[in-house]
């Protein structure tokens, strides 16, 4: 993963309207990015049944619905990066209804970090739920 996929998912965190913690997602394809998406409050195009909460819109999810073209989605990758109230990085890994959607739409590699700040990688089809 290249460090504009990084320095990127960092910047989409930063307009996040969750008060607690905030989430970025970049999904893309070698160094090209092809969507980007932030957790929030604010209603969406979204059908109710890939949101975990209605009114509430996940990082990944945010992403995904903001592809002009679902297809392109095939074979992609995603990172999740996640912020927590005192600005450490946080596990951002996936809840089942992002994965859900991540795996329906073909995202092969899922990137996220976890409590220590790094960023781990998974294969898609390794990931159970």
């Amino acid at each position: 993963m290249k460090i504009g996929i990084y320095k990127r998912c960092l910047e989409e965190l930063e307009h996040s309207t969750h008060p607690i913690y905030k989430m970025g997602a970049v999904i893309f394809k070698g160094s090209k990015i092809l969507s980007t998406g932030y957790n929030s409050f604010r209603s969406s195009n979204v059908p109710d049944k890939y949101k975990k909460f209605v009114d509430t819109l996940h990082a990944e999810q945010h992403a995904i619905y903001n592809m002009e073209n679902f297809d392109k989605l095939k074979n992609s990758s995603i990172l999740i990066i996640r912020m927590n109230m005192s600005g450490n990085i946080s596990l951002s890994f996936p809840c089942k209804y992002c994965l859900k959607s991540i795996k329906y739409f073909g995202i092969k590699n899922i990137y996220y970090s976890n409590r220590k700040g790094e960023i781990i990688r998974q294969k898609t089809n390794q990931i159970g739920y």
